[in-house]
């Protein structure tokens, strides 16, 4: 006689609630942690690989309208013109509107108050000023005859209304007798100017 067995099915049964919730709890922190990563990566906190770099898409952005596409002005023109001839002539660009200590001097007329040959120092003599106030000014005497040129400087003085050569002399051993034409001259870092010439006898 045979007996038939029957088989059991084991039934399934859930995960208990606690593993649930262990569940549930993981699944809400990693969503909180990429939410965080995303909104980090936003902001250009932190940079993650696998998105778009948004720092780079804003500079480009910001870079584009940044640029000026007004047409240029009348002196933007200018100033590309004179590059362009500087470069033709010399190949060396020259800033434009870039006076030399030459041209930045004042003319101030140097007034004769004295001039001739003193006996006693045996020396030919010319006084003179400036009607400007400075100080750091050097004078220059200049007796010229024929084809002879002789020269001495001396350093100006500041007075209360002007600026004066003083007495500039010449001594009789550099010069031969006749008469000898003299102009005084002026120059400092910011003025610069001659006198009229006189003329001096020498004995």
């Amino acid at each position: 006689m045979k007996f038939k067995t029957r088989k059991q099915h084991r039934r399934y049964s859930p995960p208990s609630t606690p593993r649930r919730k262990r569940i549930l709890t993981a699944l809400i922190i990693l969503a909180v942690i990429i939410g965080g990563a995303l909104g980090l990566h936003k902001l250009n906190v932190i940079n993650l690989p696998f998105l778009p770099d948004t720092k780079n898409q804003q500079d480009k952005s910001n870079a584009k309208d940044s640029i000026n596409y007004n047409p240029p002005t009348e002196q933007e023109l200018k100033e590309t013109e004179q590059f362009k001839n500087n470069q033709v002539t010399d190949g060396t660009p020259t800033p434009p509107h870039s006076p030399s200590p030459e041209q930045t001097r004042e003319s101030s007329e140097v007034i004769v108050t004295s001039w001739g040959y003193n006996a006693i120092s045996a020396a030919a003599e010319v006084t003179g000023y400036i009607q400007k106030v400075e100080s750091g000014g050097v004078c220059t005497l200049v007796l010229q005859k024929g084809g002879q040129t002789v020269t001495t400087t001396g350093n100006a003085t500041v007075n209360a209304q002007s600026t004066s050569c003083g007495v500039i002399s010449i001594e009789r051993s550099r010069l031969s007798a006749g008469n000898w034409e003299a102009t005084l001259s002026y120059k400092s870092a910011t003025t610069e100017g001659s006198s009229k010439q006189v003329t001096i006898e020498v004995n």
